[in-house]
């Protein structure tokens, strides 16, 4: 079954699964440096306004494989699904998004590539810095550790009331709190590597070990954004 092929039959397949509970459709969701990932998105009809996506590369790579039917992948969306619904605490970030006196302490500047993102922009508030644009967003702490964050668009500035002259100085405010600090790279790799389930053990060895550093902040996300 082509590529193609196999995205229409999940979503059938996925229909049927939930009948009348929910809503099933299929996305091309817009990332960083213009990608786009093929994805469906579970609308629950009742419990919670958020829904994740669910990217379908992966599984169909699977059913090409032969290591999953239909049948197989469909619970395997299900089970992702329910695993990347929101907690209470993130509905109500969700639910607040729109209100500036509610998110203005979780304000921070992000850098991006401004050749590689150009559709994306388009609706982002940004400014130039080289090569680079600074975009800005909301983010925040979900509970378990997890983040959410979510790009402030020129929309959502209507609704703010704020210039981008002050949507700027807050973030750059909220970040001088952010606890930026350099980071070997090869210490990096490492803890990577050891939370994904590597080894991350040895330390590597040459002649570059040690000379590239990584700016980053306590959250883990965004940490290039120090250099502004």
């Amino acid at each position: 079954m082509e590529y193609g092929e196999f995205k229409e039959e999940i979503r059938k397949a996925l229909e049927e699964f939930y009948g009348e509970s929910a809503e099933v459709e299929l996305a091309e969701p817009l990332k960083n440096n213009g990608k786009r990932h093929d994805a469906v998105i579970i609308r629950k009809k009742s419990g919670g306004s958020t829904a994740p996506f669910i990217y379908l590369e992966e599984f169909y790579q699977m059913y090409r494989d032969g290591g999953m039917d239909i049948e197989g992948c469909v619970r395997g969306i299900a089970l992702s699904n329910e695993e990347g619904r929101c907690q209470p605490q993130a509905e109500e970030f969700f639910g607040r998004l729109l209100e500036w006196r509610f998110v203005r302490r979780k304000v921070y500047p992000a850098l991006v590539s401004t050749e590689k993102n150009k559709e994306l922009l388009a609706g982002l508030v940004s400014g130039r810095m080289l090569d680079l644009s600074v975009i800005y967003i909301i983010r925040h702490s979900t509970g378990g550790g997890a983040l959410c964050s979510v790009k402030i668009t020129r929309g959502m500035m209507d609704v703010y009331k704020i210039d981008e002259g002050q949507l700027h100085e807050q973030a750059m405010d909220n970040m001088k709190k952010d606890g930026y600090g350099f980071c070997e790279l090869s210490d990096y790799i490492r803890e990577k590597a050891a939370v994904d389930g590597g080894p991350g053990k040895e330390k590597p060895n040459g002649p570059e070990a040690g000379k590239m550093y990584v700016l980053r902040n306590r959250a883990g996300v965004y940490g290039a954004a120090g250099i502004g």
